[in-house]
Parts: structure tokens; sequence; C-alpha cells
């Protein structure tokens, strides 16, 4: 990555295998800034919506675990195949 780039600059790829882990954040900024708070939280989009990419694993039971902090925590989660899953940028702001 060259000096001038930015950490979230656009630059959609295709997850591959393993699972991901997505948030819908409902187009609310909150959300995403809240969960940033607790770690890397990417954006992605997935059957042409977009979500926020909390984790990618090949490591079912880690995401298994991510997704069930997040669902007690009130958000609406899931986990999806992530060879279905676009990543538009790793980090967001």
């Amino acid at each position: 990555m060259a000096a001038d780039e930015s950490p979230s600059q656009y630059q959609p790829t295709l997850l591959g295998e393993g699972v991901a882990v997505l948030v819908d954040y409902q187009q609310n900024p909150e959300i995403g800034r809240g969960l940033a708070q607790e770690g890397r939280v990417g954006l992605a989009v997935y059957q042409q919506q977009p979500y926020l990419l909390v984790l990618h694993t090949t490591d079912a039971s880690v995401a298994a675990a991510k997704l069930q902090q997040l669902v007690d925590d009130g958000l609406t989660s899931f986990l999806v195949d992530s060879e279905q899953v676009i990543r538009l940028t790793d980090t967001i702001q």
C-alpha cells in the first residue's frame, strides 16, 4: 500500500474460503462506530446489500462465538459463506 493510501480505500475483493460474520447496520453509522471501537470492522456486500463485516475466518467455532456475542448485544447479525461476500473496505471510519 502506498504511503498516501488510506486503509479504508475502496478495494472490492471476494473474501474467498471460510465464513463471514455480518451485521445489518440498517444505514445507522452509530452501529458501525460502536463495533469499530471493539475491533476492526469493514464494509461488505452480500446478496447486493451492504453490511458491516465483523469477521472472516475458516474457524466456524470462532465465527459462531462472535455471532452469539453480537446477537446478545442486540445486533441483527448472521453467518454466511464468505465466498459469496465482497469486501468493499478493510476498515470503516
